[in-house]
């Protein structure tokens, strides 16, 4: 549904002689009603609202004898910009900034809503033109190249007629964790083990000199009678 255009000055002519014998505003639903005598006219637009292309066309009408109520309809088309968005990654160079997804979305300054995605080149950018007046928010998508790093927060942006809105994007890696395992303390016997629990000795020779001795204590389980 197209949105009313109020305070839109209209001029209206008599189409023989080119003189203007009406001018007036539209109201906030965008219409403008003239009482006029028999005749052919041409209606113009003299003055655009914000945000939309002025039509200069002159367009025909006529009041017949019979009364008919005449009914016109003018559609303004919305002032076009452009966006850009320039990405960049800690430890990426130019030329590997290809393939990057972005979603945009937001609202045209005419109220429709807008919601399309883009992919980056291998510069890391994306130039969306001809996009209508509005403010639209840009949202990374997660996907090969970007993984392992922090997403972009979402932006806000305004476009404006005839500029381009550019928004740079960084990424950076996401930082590694260090684990530190701290060593437990050994268990002591809990009341009630038997501390008379016999030692493995066993013995390794060290040549004629003498021997080394290996002690381990062999753990069983103590029966209860």
């Amino acid at each position: 549904t197209a949105k009313a255009l109020p305070d839109t000055e209209i001029a209206i002519k008599d189409a023989s002689t080119g003189k203007v014998v009406f001018t007036g505003k539209t109201d906030k639903d965008g219409k403008l009603t003239v009482k006029l005598p028999v005749g052919k006219y041409t209606y113009q637009e003299v003055t655009a609202p914000a945000n939309y292309t002025l039509d200069k066309t002159a367009h025909a009408f006529e009041i017949k004898a019979d009364g008919e109520i005449v009914k016109a309809i003018m559609k303004d088309k919305l002032l076009l910009g452009a966006l850009e968005i320039v990405k960049t990654m800690d430890g990426k160079k130019d030329g590997q900034l290809g393939g990057i997804q972005f979603r945009v979305t937001g609202k045209e300054a005419n109220g429709a809503l807008y919601n399309q995605t883009f992919t980056t080149d291998t510069h890391g950018k994306i130039e969306v033109k001809n996009l209508p007046v509005g403010t639209y928010t840009i949202h990374e998508l997660e996907g090969k190249i970007n993984k392992g790093y922090v997403l972009a927060a979402d932006k806000t942006v305004s476009v404006k007629a005839n500029l381009i809105a550019s928004v740079k994007i960084d990424n950076q890696k996401v930082k590694a964790t260090t684990v530190t395992k701290i060593p437990t303390a050994p268990k002591t016997p809990k009341t009630g083990q038997n501390p008379a629990i016999p030692y493995l000795v066993s013995f390794a020779l060290l040549g004629a000199a003498g021997a080394m001795i290996f002690v381990t204590r062999k753990h069983s389980k103590i029966s209860k009678k």
